[in-house]
């Protein structure tokens, strides 16, 4: 009778322990939850807080729509009609302002220009000897050997050789100014967002 006693004395100071010691690591996981919450609320986040119209009673939410644009966009376009050489730019890049993004070919734009040049260096000669013409009539004509007409002749042989060569100089840069556009670069620092050429495509203006 005395063993059976002590037996069940002996069992209930081992639940007893027991559920003490789950009391005890409840309490201790508790305490852990706490002190990582404490450790969290202790680096706070920081939002942008926006105040909205006050929702109506039969609808707790509200539905807005919006359309995200860029403060500066860009359709960039070639003044000069051309096969594309070469592609820089890459869907999704960012590129800098004056970033070259296109090449375009200027095979037909060096053959124009060698052309002007040739014609310039004529209008030049021509308008060198008109001149040497035009300043021994001058003299010719203080001196009485020469009428008034042939010296009107030769002023008028000079002056159109000016315009002449003139003209072959303005020919000249505006083809050399046809170059620049020749290479396609970013107006301003942004992202390419949309690309419709390739390598080979027939590029035109507009």
């Amino acid at each position: 009778m005395m063993k059976t006693r002590f037996y069940k004395s002996l069992q209930m100071k081992n639940i007893l322990f027991s559920v003490g010691l789950i009391i005890a690591l409840l309490l201790t996981s508790c305490n852990k939850e706490q002190s990582a919450a404490k450790t969290q609320q202790a680096n706070p986040v920081a939002v942008n807080l926006f105040t909205l119209k006050k929702a109506q009673e039969n609808q707790p939410y509200i539905m807005v729509s919006g359309t995200v644009a860029a403060d500066n966009a860009a359709q960039i376009s070639t003044r000069h009609m051309g096969y594309v050489k070469a592609v820089y730019a890459k869907l999704g890049e960012k590129v800098k302002k004056g970033q070259s993004l296109i090449h375009i070919s200027n095979t037909e734009l060096s053959a124009q220009l060698a052309q002007v040049k040739a014609k310039q260096t004529e209008a030049r000669a021509a308008f060198l000897n008109a001149q040497k013409d035009y300043e021994r009539y001058t003299q010719l004509f203080k001196q009485n050997s020469a009428t008034q007409k042939e010296l009107d002749d030769m002023q008028t042989q000079y002056s159109m050789a000016q315009a002449r060569l003139k003209a072959a100089q303005e020919m000249q840069n505006e083809i050399e100014s046809q170059f620049a556009y020749t290479q396609i670069k970013a107006p301003f620092t942004g992202t390419i967002t949309s690309k419709n050429v390739q390598v080979g495509d027939l590029a035109k203006p507009g």
